[in-house]
């Protein structure tokens, strides 16, 4: 699916998807297929469900929601950090025993290197801290 424009919404929950949208300013959810989501500009909430994702972001100040405990787990490439983009882990922690205090926040969500300069987390990173977070912190 291409979106062309600004401030679209998109929904697509029923599989697995590939997604492009390059203008900014858009709402993007998937469900639990493993997706594949393309973005640019600014101000993008990505949310990608469940599954194995993919997610390039060639933008800045856009919003990454990462998928709940255990239900998947996100690869993001990109210059993220550098580019102001921000992580909700709402989701991801929300099934964890994190009481909220950022003192501890270390014990649940961890930023593996990976070869590749672009990548902020890796396969193995996410799936062990989203499986393990919720029983244990990672």
């Amino acid at each position: 699916m291409f979106i062309g424009g600004t401030g679209d919404v998109v929904s697509a929950t029923g599989g697995t998807d590939i997604i492009q949208a390059y203008q900014g300013g858009n709402r993007i959810t998937t469900g639990v297929g493993n997706d594949t989501i393309r973005f640019a500009g600014t101000g993008n909430v990505i949310n990608a469900g469940g599954g194995n994702n993919l997610l390039m972001d060639s933008g800045g100040s856009n919003t990454i929601v990462l998928p709940a405990a255990s239900k998947g787990f996100d690869d993001v490439f990109g210059y993220v950090l550098p580019n102001n983009d921000r992580f909700d882990l709402r989701p991801m922690l929300a099934g964890t025993n994190w009481t909220g205090d950022l003192a501890t926040i270390g014990n649940f969500v961890k930023r593996v290197p990976t070869a590749d300069p672009t990548s902020w987390f890796s396969k193995r990173s996410i799936r062990q801290c989203s499986r393990a977070a919720s029983i244990n912190p990672c």
